[in-house]
């Protein structure tokens, strides 16, 4: 029970660390400007969000692709092959996500949704 109080304080010091991190963060942009604001969530949600979710998918899937070629018995194997499966799925579903928000803002001029380019 001890351990479970432990965990939730860490969880709550971590999320009210990230929600006035991002609050820091966001007192610094030209509120005057609508459109300012705007294009700095996309911004942030494009170059900072996106990328931490796909990252984590894709090391959630080599991870279980590696177990799953590491491990010798057949119940485990079977566990490792649903996390490989979800891992892939997580990563479809994310960039799914992105792409159809991208068409969505490109189609009413929006610009939300970032692009594919490097650099």
């Amino acid at each position: 029970m001890k351990k479970f109080f432990t965990q939730k304080k860490t969880a709550v010091i971590g999320i009210s660390t990230w929600f006035f991190a991002a609050r820091k963060v966001y007192a610094q942009i030209d509120s005057s400007n609508v459109t300012t604001v705007a294009s700095s969530a996309t911004k942030f949600i494009n170059d900072l969000v996106i990328p931490i979710l796909v990252s984590l998918a894709l090391f959630f899937t080599i991870v279980s692709i590696t177990r799953y070629i590491l491990e010798s018995d057949s119940q485990t194997k079977e566990g490792r092959k649903q996390q490989i499966i979800s891992g892939l799925l997580g990563l479809f579903i994310i960039l799914s996500l992105w792409g159809i928000i991208q068409v969505i803002g490109r189609t009413f001029n929006l610009f939300a949704g970032g692009d594919l380019s490097v650099g």
